[in-house]
This record gives C-alpha cells, sequence and structure tokens, in this order.
C-alpha cells in the first residue's frame, strides 16, 4: 500500500484491517450503531462491512474506539460481496478527529419507573422453549438501555435480544438489543448486574422515547 508516505487515515485503516480492529459505524445524524470491519482499502477510498441498513444517506459516522478515532465521510454506493455482506464504498477521510472531543451523549436515569420485557428464545438455553423476562431499566441514551439484571442467569457481551419491548409511561417501542458493556452495581442489599445494550435495530419512535426519558430523569 505504500504507507510509508500514506496518509494517517491509510495509516489508520491498514491498522484496523490488519488486526482486525472494530469499527462501530452509524449514520451521521442516527444513533443505531454497528459493529463493522474494513474490507478494504486504497488512497481514495475504504470499504467496509458489518453495517446492514440500507443506504438512506450518505454520510456515514466512522468510530474506533480503540484507536480513539472519530470522522464522517460520504458513502458512494454499496453492494455485496461472495459471501452475502453488504459492502459500504466510502471516501477516505481527509481528516481524523479524537473521539475524546466529541460531545458525550446524554443518558436519562429512569429506574424504576421504566421496564423492559426481554423474549428469551435459547438454542443455547437455559430456559426451556421461549419465555420472557422482565428488568428495570437503569438509564437510557439516544444509542442504548442499561438494564438491571437481578436474575442468577449472567449474560455476556454479545447476547441479542430480539423485539425487546421497552416501556416508560404511554411510550412503548419494539427494538433489537445487543449486551455490549457489563459492570456490577451495589443496589439496595443486592448486588446486580448492569447490563449496556446497544440498539441494533432502527427505532422509529426514537424521539419519543428520549423524550419522555429526559422528562422522567428532570423530576
Amino acid at each position: 500500500m505504500g504507507l510509508l508516505f500514506g496518509s494517517k487515515a491509510e495509516k489508520v485503516m491498514s491498522k484496523a484491517k490488519k488486526k482486525g480492529i472494530e469499527l462501530e459505524l452509524s449514520y451521521a445524524e442516527g444513533y443505531q450503531i454497528h459493529k463493522g470491519a474494513v474490507f478494504r482499502y486504497d488512497p481514495k477510498k475504504f470499504i467496509v462491512y458489518g453495517f446492514t441498513e440500507a443506504l438512506r444517506d450518505q454520510t456515514l459516522a466512522v468510530r474506533i474506539p480503540s484507536l480513539d478515532v472519530y470522522f464522517q465521510t460520504r458513502v458512494t454506493h454499496m453492494t455485496h460481496d461472495v459471501r452475502g455482506r453488504v459492502l459500504f464504498y466510502c471516501d477516505m477521510p481527509a481528516e481524523l478527529e479524537s473521539l475524546k472531543a466529541q460531545p458525550k451523549e446524554s443518558h436519562f436515569f429512569v429506574y424504576p419507573k421504566a421496564v423492559a420485557v426481554l423474549a428469551i428464545s435459547e438454542e443455547e438455553a437455559f430456559l426451556d422453549d421461549m419465555k420472557s423476562l422482565k428488568m428495570y431499566i437503569w438509564d437510557v441514551s439516544r444509542s442504548s438501555v442499561a438494564l438491571v439484571n437481578r436474575g442468577k442467569h449472567k449474560f455476556e457481551t454479545g447476547f441479542r435480544f430480539l423485539a425487546a419491548k421497552l416501556t416508560l409511561g404511554h411510550v412503548e417501542i419494539l427494538v433489537d438489543l445487543e449486551v455490549d458493556q457489563l459492570r456490577e452495581k451495589e443496589l439496595g442489599r443486592d448486588r446486580v448486574q448492569i447490563m449496556n445494550c446497544r440498539y441494533v435495530s432502527e427505532i422509529k419512535e426514537i424521539e419519543a422515547w428520549v423524550d419522555i426519558c429526559r422528562k422522567i430523569d428532570r423530576l
């Protein structure tokens, strides 16, 4: 690739591809983050996979947390590889920014007024057939929700809940969730698992959802 004289962006792409570093992809004005990777790159463009939404906005936001990199790029077109993966062709960015310099996302504290009902259909099963779990929601942002797991079973990062029902007041949404961060917290006399789950499907009611969570947080 001739990276001795390559741009900073090329060097980042080279490192991300060689080391299999994860990218976080979203539309610039959207909030559903998809985990992706570099498929190929050259001095003028790079190709990513892992972003599964239809091409409805040509501006893609790319975050590479492990390299402290953020930039926006223009999607020129999309296609599929032989494995059926969606490939997004993007312009190589002229400039890179630090993730630390980006405004932090607001989180709204809603515990214990919001609940999540999670369908569990485990072939990986600790439950028989399909059952549901009910968990309180700890806090909410535009891209994720934190759930309070008081149960005996501890979930791992990467676990997905399909069509989770999140409810607060009169607002109810259905969304697919993926566990991406775990921590433990003392809650009363119990030590509970707090599961941060990112939204991995589109939420049409995102504005109504965030608005009611913001109002509850201010009470």
